[in-house]
C-alpha cells in the first residue's frame, strides 16, 4: 500500500491560508482518500516540512505561490518548482528550499507534487470570501488528482 501524504502549508492569513483550508476540507473527506492517504496542517513550517516526508512514498504539498494570476493553480514538481525564476512561495523558507535540502539529504520522497494557487499581489491581503471558496475548491480538484495519480489509484473521484 502507498503511504501518501497531502499537506497544506500556509499561515492564517489572506491568500496564504489556501493551501490550509484546502487541507481542512480534505480532512473532512478522508474516509473518500486513497487508502493509506494522511492529510496534515502546517503553519509556515520552513524546515520542519521535511519531517513530513519521513515514512512517505508520495507528497503532495497544498501552497500559496507568489505572483501570477490571482487563483491560478499549478500543478508542479519538484523539477519545475526549482526552475521557477524566483522563490514562488509566501514563506522566506518556502517548499522549494525545503525540497533542495531534502534532495541534498537524501530525505526525497519517490513522488512530490506542489499544487500552487497563484497569488496575483500581496499574499497577505484579505481575498473575498467567494474567492476563497472557489479557490479552495479548484486546489481540492487538483490536489485529489494528483493523490490519485500518486497513489496509483485508477477508481477514485472526488464529488
Amino acid at each position: 500500500m502507498s503511504r501518501l501524504r497531502v499537506i497544506g502549508v500556509g499561515s492564517p492569513f489572506g491568500m496564504d491560508r489556501i493551501g490550509l483550508l484546502a487541507a481542512e476540507r480534505l480532512l473532512g473527506m478522508r474516509d473518500r482518500l486513497p487508502q493509506g492517504t494522511e492529510v496534515c496542517l502546517r503553519d509556515r513550517p520552513g524546515t520542519a516540512l521535511l519531517e513530513d516526508f519521513e515514512g512517505a512514498d508520495g507528497v503532495v504539498i497544498l501552497d500559496a505561490v507568489r505572483g501570477g494570476r490571482a487563483g491560478h493553480i499549478r500543478c508542479l514538481d519538484p523539477g519545475a518548482l526549482q526552475a521557477l525564476a524566483s522563490p514562488a512561495s509566501t514563506h522566506g523558507f518556502g517548499v522549494a528550499e525545503v525540497l533542495a535540502l531534502a534532495v541534498a539529504l537524501g530525505r526525497m520522497p519517490e513522488r512530490v507534487r506542489l499544487i500552487g494557487v497563484e497569488t496575483g499581489g500581496d499574499p497577505q491581503a484579505e481575498p473575498p470570501p467567494q474567492l476563497v471558496a472557489a479557490l479552495v475548491e479548484q486546489a481540492l480538484r487538483t490536489a485529489w488528482e494528483c493523490a490519485r495519480q500518486a497513489a496509483h489509484v485508477d477508481d477514485c473521484q472526488a464529488s
